[in-house]
């Protein structure tokens, strides 16, 4: 994104992730289009999709929709993919206004202006932070921490990680390999409060494939 909020897309072309209304490569930038309405505040790529958050603080994605991971799903329609980039109408998403939007492997989860969490697509390792019920692939407001107010939120491969305005640490998801910051490696789809060697004034955190950077203020 330019600085006149211009769009330019290019890469690999699979599931229609560069939102250029096609399945073509392009090694160079090609211009991109958002719908009417709509001007880029944002954007964000993912290993098979892409999103745009706009200046109207709702969200646009494009390419891969597996496990209804960019909430494209309709009441009617259960959507594979999209080769352009297509407003998010699901309601719990358009409840309020997205301030960010982050991606696992084949999950998201946006970060609301109040504060709180949404998740939606693959919960086979808890990275949703709840138990789904049935066949339900609608977005839904992560409850375990809908007392607390986050001010970031950020997706590895298979797991979320969550900050509270209150200075707490939140991570859920796969376990494996260290990934949640605890004693145990076991899965968990609730929630759990990390221990930091120091209390800190998070400034930023972000995961990547399985590994969490947090940068803060001692406090």
């Amino acid at each position: 994104m330019t600085a006149d909020r211009e769009l330019f897309a290019w890469g690999r072309r699979d599931n229609g992730r560069l939102g250029l209304g096609n399945q073509q490569s392009h090694t160079l930038p090609k211009p991109l289009s958002l719908e009417p309405g709509f001007t880029a505040r944002a954007v964000k790529c993912g290993v098979d999709c892409s999103f745009v958050l706009a200046l109207n603080d709702r969200l646009l994605a494009c390419g891969s929709n597996r496990c209804n991971k960019l909430a494209l799903d309709t009441d009617d329609q259960t959507v594979d993919e999209s080769h352009t980039l297509k407003p998010i109408t699901a309601k719990p998403v358009m409840a309020e206004p997205v301030k960010a939007v982050t991606m696992g492997t084949s999950h998201t989860a946006v970060l609301t202006a109040s504060g709180k969490c949404l998740t939606f697509g693959s919960n086979s390792f808890g990275q949703l932070g709840y138990e789904r019920e049935g066949s339900s692939r609608e977005p839904q407001i992560v409850q375990a921490l809908e007392n607390k107010k986050l001010t970031f939120v950020s997706c590895g491969d298979t797991f979320t990680v969550a900050v509270s305005n209150d200075k707490d640490v939140f991570t859920w998801g796969k376990g494996a390999r260290g990934r949640l910051g605890g004693q145990s490696d076991d899965d968990c789809s609730t929630p759990k409060c990390v221990t930091l060697p120091e209390k800190l004034k998070v400034l930023s955190v972000s995961c990547s494939h399985s590994t969490t950077m947090v940068c803060g203020k001692v406090l």
